[in-house]
């Protein structure tokens, strides 16, 4: 199990701390949420909206999570479910402020985050009556939990977005202090500024035009004003009308912000609140605004003539929207798009069980066709090309008119962007992708092959390029074997089909693998007369087969039985030395 898990018991079992699950980062620097590169507060935010409700201090619960070692961070909800709460500095002007509250000279609980600490309190019951969770005096953030409002924080040894751990000070982690009181002068601040009369106050739609944003208000400030534009945008599917608003928000980024965030940064802000603002849209949470007298009526209109608002599409402003329609994008190998189509009769985005799933490739992606068939095969009652064919493909794939009386087409996007758009992203672990699962057939293809008796004289490859050990010398042996042989035995056998890129995809990785430029081939004359092609492996060629199938570690208990048979040797390490294989 991970550092991460370890240090969750044991705040858990310890000290009775609720942990809150959230999102870490995966390698590649995106989020592990749906959102990757993306989202814009990356490791930061919790697997669970209701996440209050879904934080622990059961010990099998937190373990539940690490089972497939996936990098995890933790967090620490602040108010009345844990007895404590959090000041956080990340810039000079909060940091100043902490000093002048004197909390850098009183020993409680502490850590380091990327740019700024913490400082962790006993809960001081006068907060919990106030009607806000979270409020900053002078740039210093006071999280809190009051009122109800949910807050938690990213605690040690919990990964940030930059690559860095949370650390707890020296001398300054639950095993080694208590929490302390928090000083009064601060509490009385917090107060004060809730109630009106002092501090920054609350961060709203609006404080971006009302006064410069200091640098621990910007994701707020900037995260407040995009959700609010996108509601109020007439179309969030429209390109032009994106690149409107995020022109806007760049100039307030540069014009209201004491120190503006990097475009970057601010960019990732702008797409992950946008694909929010059209999920909530497609799901009823705000009413389009239409100048077009009578608009309701003509859309209601439309619906009851147009066969595919049964299939839960939504047609508005003379176009198709995606309405109850979902996508996820897999990333699997090869890639899965996986569409959610709701059943006759779904009115609730949230009822799965009205909802069936139909996957994918991205040849059926294409292809409107393709997916009016799949759809009608997963439902067996929705046909989207009824009654019109050619009307279909127009709604998924998009097309272009002219109005009358104007020179410039107009493009209509379909329903293949607009889906991609609103779309959710998951990635398998790596045991499940398409490769590792090809690579797991051919280990247990080449496994159930034993070697030659020692006192046998026949040690020679089979003549159909079945896979064969054949001894060259005293103890050595090589696997001779077809390859175009062994994937139409594995065909067979298990009922599936493969095509020419699975087997290149996972020769490639084999070969990237072992270090070679391609696999040792010889040519031998069988029995008939005939010289046949055959791959030569040895033992070390297995056990990197074995590690492209099980990349967790977890054998496959065929492989054992052969690793039984033969003695096993790992490749060679860069040290030159074999590493040792099982007993």
């Amino acid at each position: 199990m991970s550092a991460i898990f370890k240090a969750a018991a044991s705040y858990a079992a310890e000290h009775g701390w609720p942990i809150v699950q959230n999102y870490g980062m995966r390698p590649d620097g995106g989020c592990m949420c749906y959102l990757g590169m993306g989202c814009g507060m990356p490791g930061k935010h919790p697997v669970h909206v209701d996440w209050l409700l879904h934080a622990t201090a059961d010990e099998e619960k937190i373990a539940a999570w690490f089972e497939n070692d996936e990098p995890w961070n933790i967090g620490l909800p602040l108010g009345p479910s844990s007895g404590l709460l959090d000041t956080e500095w990340d810039d000079e002007k909060s940091f100043a402020t902490a000093k002048r509250f004197g909390l850098l000279g009183v020993p409680t609980l502490g850590y380091s985050s990327s740019r700024g600490g913490h400082r962790l309190w006993k809960l001081d019951p006068r907060l919990v009556d106030l009607p806000k969770g979270v409020q900053k005096i002078d740039g210093l953030e006071v999280r809190f939990g009051g009122g109800g409002r949910m807050s938690q924080s990213i605690i040690p040894p919990s990964v940030h977005h930059t690559g860095k751990r949370y650390a707890w000070e020296p001398g300054m982690s639950p095993d080694e202090i208590e929490p302390a009181t928090m000083p009064e002068a601060l509490v009385l601040a917090v107060i004060a500024a809730v109630g009106g009369n002092g501090g920054d106050g609350l961060i709203t739609k609006d404080t971006i035009y009302e006064r410069v944003i200091v640098e621990g208000e910007r994701h707020d400030a900037i995260v407040s004003w995009i959700s609010s534009e996108i509601m109020r945008m007439r179309d969030p599917h429209d390109p032009k009308e994106q690149q409107n608003v995020l022109m806007v928000c760049r100039a307030l980024n540069q014009t209201r912000m004491a120190k503006p965030l990097d475009d970057k940064e601010l960019k990732q802000i702008w797409i992950s609140q946008l694909r929010w603002g059209m999920k909530a849209r497609a799901a009823g949470a705000v009413k389009i605004a239409s100048t077009d007298e009578g608009a309701d009526e003509k859309v209601e209109e439309a619906r009851k003539k147009n066969p595919h608002t049964a299939s839960g599409l939504e047609f508005r402003s003379n176009e198709w929207f995606p309405g109850l329609w979902r996508l996820t994008v897999v990333h699997s190998d090869p890639k899965e798009f996986r569409l959610g189509v709701p059943l006759p009769g779904a009115v609730d985005d949230d009822d799965e069980r009205m909802r069936v799933f139909v996957s994918l490739t991205s040849a059926d992606w294409s292809s409107p066709i393709a997916v009016a068939r799949k759809v009608l095969e997963a439902t067996g009652t929705i046909d989207v090309t009824d009654p019109n064919p050619k009307e279909w493909a127009k709604i998924w794939n998009g097309y272009s008119y002219k109005p009358e009386g104007e020179k410039k087409a107009v493009k209509v996007r379909g329903l293949k962007v607009k889906l991609m758009d609103e779309r959710e992203e998951e990635w398998p672990p790596a045991e499940q992708q398409r490769y590792s699962v090809v690579a797991g057939w051919l280990l247990d293809a080449l496994s159930n092959i034993a070697k030659p008796e020692p006192e046998s004289d026949d040690s020679t490859p089979h003549p159909s390029g079945r896979p064969c050990w054949v001894r060259v010398g005293d103890d050595d042996y090589q696997l001779f074997f077809s390859w175009s042989r062994v994937f139409e035995d594995i065909q067979k056998t298990r009922k599936v089909r493969l095509n020419e890129g699975d087997m290149i995809a996972l020769k490639r990785r084999m070969l990237a693998a072992t270090g070679e430029q391609e696999f040792k081939i010889e040519r031998v004359r069988t029995e008939a007369g005939v010289r046949r092609r055959y791959i030569v492996w040895t033992q070390s060629h297995i056990a990197h087969l074995e590690d492209i199938a099980h990349p967790d570690g977890e054998s496959d208990p065929k492989a054992l039985i052969y690793r039984g048979q033969i003695e096993f040797q790992k490749p060679i390490t860069s040290a030159g030395t074999r590493e040792s294989g099982p007993e």
